[in-house]
Order: structure tokens, then sequence, then C-alpha cells
């Protein structure tokens, strides 16, 4: 930590003057690097320490100035704030993160698992700003499920499914119970089309799940030993209907 501080002072001394760049508004928090605006109450990141394999940046940060504790909320990243982390392989960004600039995950080679608290971002986002993290087999985690990302980025037949399970075990689709699950038609506008094998084995307890019109395929371990507490399946999806907390394939084709 001693030497990434003395980077992170020389690195202050490049950058424009205003109060995003003084010395004396930044902290250092878990290898990430805040630059906090007392005029508004908001911080951004900077940079994250090139050396650490995870990061969590989170929706706000404390910060004591004056012998008070001031809360800043985290908006924004730099645009090279991940600059040279190609180490980095797990990294949570929290829900007041509006937007991703374009290019953040270039260096991110080794990057596994995305989480994004704001699901609403998803929509938002576009395939750029993930090809350039390399790993197509990306996870990304939002609103307590798991995506994973199948084929190329540039694939015209690329698609994320809820779940993993031919990966083998700890590749489920939930990450909470208890709560109402919605998968999501599109991940950063790629299709989401499949619930895999295994995805709800013994998890979501209490938990309600809306499939999309998305879902192409739902296999018949999908379920299997699942602790679900309701089931329902948009009306417009060609491929399977709703039967009362139950699913059923619209036509089957052989």
């Amino acid at each position: 930590m001693k030497k990434f501080t003395l980077v992170l002072l020389s690195l202050l001394t490049l950058l424009p003057l205003g109060a995003w760049a003084e010395v004396g508004t930044t902290r250092i928090i878990g290898g990430v690097v805040y630059v906090y605006d007392t005029s508004n109450s908001t911080a951004l990141v900077n940079m994250v320490d090139p050396s650490v394999l995870s990061a969590e940046i989170p929706a706000e940060i404390t910060v004591q100035i004056g012998g008070e504790d001031q809360v800043f909320k985290v908006t924004s990243f730099l645009n090279n704030a991940l600059k040279s982390c190609s180490s980095l392989k797990s990294l949570t960004i929290g829900e007041n993160i509006g937007s991703i600039p374009t290019g953040l995950f270039k260096d991110c080679s080794a990057l596994q698992t995305l989480t994004i608290k704001k699901t609403s971002m998803l929509s938002g986002l576009n395939i750029n700003f993930i090809q350039s993290a390399l790993n197509a087999e990306l996870c990304i985690i939002s609103g307590g499920l798991r995506y994973y990302h199948h084929g190329a980025w540039n694939s015209s037949g690329n698609y994320f499914s809820v779940g993993d399970g031919s990966r083998g075990y700890g590749y489920d689709a939930v990450t909470r119970d208890g709560d109402e699950l919605k998968v999501l038609e599109k991940v950063c506008n790629i299709p989401v089309t499949t619930i895999a094998d295994n995805a709800f084995y013994g998890t979501a307890f209490g938990c309600s799940i809306s499939i999309p019109k998305s879902i192409t395929t739902i296999t018949s371990l999908s379920f299997v030993s699942n602790k679900l507490k309701s089931f329902s399946v948009a009306s417009d999806n060609a491929n399977y209907k709703d039967m009362g907390g139950c699913y059923s394939q619209r036509k089957i084709i052989i």
C-alpha cells in the first residue's frame, strides 16, 4: 500500500486544477482512490490499485472532515480509473453509479465477475463497454441473479444464460433468498435466452420469479429441487406459458 500511495501522490500532481483535483479531497479505501466534492456531496472513482484482485465501489463513502463524518455519494468513474488493472477478477459497482465510461475495462483481461447494483443501468449499456474486457465467459450479477455470457462478444449468436450448471457446482443463478427475482430480457443489449441446468437447484427460498419473452430455452433440470414461492411467464413469450405457478412449452419441435 505504501508504494501505491506514493504513486497516487505522484499522479495527483498531474491532475488538472479544480475541486476534483485537490489533494485534500482524496481518500483511499480498500485499494480504491476516491475524489470527493464538498460542494455537492458526490465522489468519483479516480483510480484502483492495479494489484488488487477484487474491488467494491459502494453507493457512498464516509469521510471525516473537521471532526465530523460527511457522506458522499459515489456517482461516476474517471475514464481511466481501471488503467493497468490486469489482475482484477471481481468488481462490484454501487447503485449510485449512473453510467460506465466506454473503454473503462480495456485493461481488465482477468475480469470474471461484474456485479452491478443498479439493474436499470444494464439496459442502457451496450456491448462496447464490455468487449474490451476480453473475457468471453464473464458473469454479470444484478437484481439477485447471475447472468453468464456465451459465445464471442462480436458474434451474432452470443447470449446470456441465467446460471450455468455446465460449468459445475457453484454456478447457480441466485444470490439472495426471499425476494422477487425478475429475469432481464437483455444484459448490455445482448439477449438473455436460457435458464441453465441446475440454475435454481436448492436456492431461491421464498422467492418469486418472472420469466420474460426472451427466454427460449428452459431445460428439464433448470428448476430441479428449487425452493421458489411462485413462478410466472410473460404472456408474450412464444415458447412457454404460465400454468398457475408452473410452466409448459407452447410448442414442442422434434
